[in-house]
Parts: C-alpha cells; structure tokens; sequence
C-alpha cells in the first residue's frame, strides 16, 4: 500500500513564521509550557515513552542518545529525561528546531544540546542516536512533508522513533477555545492553539502516512492526542 500524500499544507501558525520578536517568542512558548501543563499534555508521553524507551535501554547502555525534533523550549524532552532517570536510564538529549529563537528560549532547561536545522535534512549520519522524538510538531506540515520528516527521523535513530501529537476530534474543535482561555493563553498561543485543533491527524491518515515502515503502536491518548512508534533504521535489513 503506497503512502497517501495528497493532504496539503495546513496554514502557517504565528509561531511558524518570522514576524514575532523574541520577546513574543518566549512569551508564547512559556504559554504553550503552561497549557501544556494545565491541560495534562506530559501525560501522554509519559504513558507512552517512557516504558518502551527505557525498556530499549536493557541489557546495553544505561545511557541514550534522543533526539527531540521540533523542540521548541525543550520543556516535554527534559521532562521525559527526568522520568527516565527515575528508572535509571541517563538520556542525553540533542534539541533541534528551525528557529533559532526557540532554542534560545530553551536554555531555561541546562545539559540539552541544541541544534538549527530543517527536520527533513537532519544534520547526523545514520544511527546517530538511538531515538528520534517530537510532540505536537507534525500537525505543522502536509503529508509530503511529513513523510520526508519521519524518513530522516528513522534514518538517524537506530532503536525507534516516537511522536505524539494531536488526533482530530470535532470535540477538540469545539472545546479549544474555551480551554485555552481558561488556561490563559495570550494572543499568539490562543491563536495557534485554535489552528493546531484545526490541523490535527486522524489516525487512518497517520496509517496512510507510516505505509511501509514498521509500525510498533498508532494508539489513541488520552487527551485528544495519539502515540505513533515506529521501529529504528537497525531494524532494516
């Protein structure tokens, strides 16, 4: 079954473009923190990555390289590394967004390497880390795009890639505005909160989008979001 490319490019939210300052930069990512935190967004990940990341660190290394695409202010992967620390498994984290604003906003959070790249070029050889991760950053893009990130987000992670991000509910569409208000996002995160709502996958076009690759779980979150694993490129032949 050949891959379905032909869902478009969603629009351009705030945060994606080059017309914020700094200043609204670190305001907005400091909202997206505390949305985040509010509306129970760590949770999926936890549930999700935590056990199988760990789990693939038994029997070799207690240490793992992770690559956190997308990473905005780096909050979700330093979040993840602590749980993982708590069961004993030390992960070296490597953050990597486009915008080099973001990754100045992510300083906040010491001991993350951080890195300027597009997410469909990655600047490692092959099997450089063992995962590759990103949450709440493929509703950014269109199908064609997104099949050109996961490509290079498997040929760079030897053991798994992860994702979490947004599953498509008329529910999501109808609550996010009175949520992100109760949760007191400013201008730029309210408004690109609403259009990630908008732009957010089922998971039938996240099977279309993984046809091929070897899919280890595509499974509903709780809330309103979905984990998508694949296997690493060591799992090629």
């Amino acid at each position: 079954m050949h891959p379905d490319l032909t869902r478009s490019s969603p629009p351009e939210e705030l945060m994606d473009g080059d017309s914020l300052s700094i200043a609204e930069t670190e305001r907005a990512l400091a909202d997206l923190r505390r949305v985040n935190g509010l509306l129970l967004g760590y949770g999926p990940v936890r549930r999700a990555l935590v056990a199988p990341i760990a789990a693939s660190a038994a029997g070799g290394s207690a240490t793992l390289r992770l690559l956190d695409v997308g990473t905005g202010s780096g909050d979700v992967a330093a979040d993840l590394a602590a749980r993982l620390q708590r069961r004993g498994v030390t992960a070296k984290v490597v953050g990597l967004d486009a915008k080099l604003r973001h990754l100045l906003a992510s300083r906040r959070f010491p001991g993350q390497l951080r890195v300027v790249a597009s997410a469909d070029a990655l600047p490692f050889a092959d099997g450089a880390v063992d995962w590759s991760l990103s949450t709440l950053f493929l509703h950014h893009f269109g199908a064609e795009t997104n099949r050109a990130i996961l490509r290079e987000m498997r040929r760079v992670a030897s053991r798994g890639v992860a994702i979490i991000d947004l599953r498509a509910s008329p529910w999501l569409r109808l609550v996010i505005r009175p949520l992100l208000r109760l949760a007191g996002a400013g201008r730029v995160a309210y408004v690109d909160g609403v259009l990630s709502a908008a732009a957010a996958w089922s998971l039938d076009d996240l099977r279309h989008l993984v046809a091929g690759w070897p899919l280890v779980e595509l499974k509903k979150r709780f809330p309103f979001r979905f984990s998508l694993i694949l296997r690493g490129s060591a799992s090629d032949p």
